[in-house]
């Protein structure tokens, strides 16, 4: 079955229908050129209809187009190929993300989707369940409603172990997928199934990196430019000038930055430290001052004297420096003095 099948069921349907009849139908589910469903009132306005009398004659054509599928073998096929991915899916998928999947199967790699002939041919069938879109809770196609309860419960219960284990999730010390893989063997589901739930979800989201969490988690789905760079910087693990900070940013923000307001944010929050020119990285405890003077100051009055390649070591694992720089900034003798046996420390004031 391909789509010019799907698209002839269609049209064979809508020739039991008079002309006002198929021109509701069509406006409401988006078969015409608009390809966008149409509301009551303006598919009414060109028949000079009522809202009320629009509704009555889409619920009752839809009574008589679901008795002439009876007829129509293609429909049936359909409907068939539609339970059977379903089924596959356990027995529930995203409304959006279905028709994309029959896209898919039955176009190819076409450019228009069919999307309104899918939802009206599927809307007419008493095999399979639509659930309207809700708060927590994307439109969706089901198999019947138990596939629907089970997909949500299953939901809810992760939504609800997420929520208790939050810094588990983030700093990675709880492998998402693993962990949704035993969730889904203690209610008989497969790995499969679990993940191919999770975008029934509106409470959901798994970020560039792979990462899964709530959407109200900023560390995994950014709700500003500040909580953007901190999740680029958190998933580099190194320091990164903010030009290429506002490239990835892009990536992760999905929305187009410039490396301005980048570097305007990396200087305005304190989440951030300074390590050269332009390099930024996370602040943290151990972040060392920008300056490799100050770097090295600091380094000497925490651990006390220590050899030059010592301080190089230590520097350069949190700082882009050259070992030359670090032995000129050594070489300050109104900061640094170097003992007798090599060692090198701060000099007391």
């Amino acid at each position: 079955m391909n789509t010019k099948d799907v698209k002839a069921v269609v049209s064979q349907l809508l020739k039991g229908l008079n002309e006002k009849q198929s021109f509701v139908i069509s406006g409401r589910y988006g078969l015409d050129k608009s390809r966008e469903g149409r509301t009551l009132e303006s598919v009414g306005q060109v028949y000079g209809i009522t809202r009320e009398r629009v509704r009555q004659i889409q619920e009752a054509c839809e009574k008589k187009l679901r008795d002439a599928t009876e007829g129509v073998p293609e429909y049936n096929q359909f409907i068939q190929l539609v339970s059977k991915h379903l089924e596959s899916l356990g027995g529930v998928r995203r409304a959006d993300l279905l028709y994309q999947e029959l896209d898919k199967k039955f176009a190819g790699d076409a450019k228009n989707s069919f999307a309104p002939e899918y939802n009206f041919l599927l809307t007419l069938s008493d095999s399979v369940q639509y659930a309207k879109e809700t708060d927590d809770y994307h439109a969706a196609w089901a198999v019947d409603n138990d596939a629907l309860r089970r997909g949500q419960g299953f939901l809810n219960n992760a939504i609800g172990f997420m929520n208790k284990n939050k810094i588990k999730f983030i700093d990675g010390s709880l492998q998402w997928q693993n962990w949704l893989t035993q969730l889904a063997s203690s209610q008989n589901l497969t790995s499969n199934v679990a993940t191919q739930l999770l975008p029934l979800s509106k409470l959901l989201h798994v970020n560039s990196y792979g990462e899964l969490g709530l959407v109200t988690w900023p560390e995994v789905k950014p709700s500003s430019i500040p909580d953007a760079i901190h999740l680029v910087l958190r998933k580099a693990n190194r320091p990164m000038h903010f030009n290429e900070i506002s490239e990835v940013v892009n990536k992760a923000y999905h929305k187009k930055v410039s490396s301005q307001s980048v570097h305007n944010e990396l200087i305005r929050s304190d989440r951030f430290a300074l390590l050269n020119r332009g390099i930024y990285t996370l602040k943290s405890k151990d972040v060392l001052p920008p300056l490799v003077k100050d770097a090295i100051h600091q380094i000497l009055k925490q651990q006390g004297p220590m050899s030059k390649d010592q301080v190089i070591k230590l520097i350069k694992e949190k700082k882009p420096v050259q070992d030359n720089t670090i032995t000129l900034a050594l070489s300050n003798k109104n900061l640094f003095r170097r003992l007798d046996d090599g060692r090198y420390n701060v000099v007391e004031s």
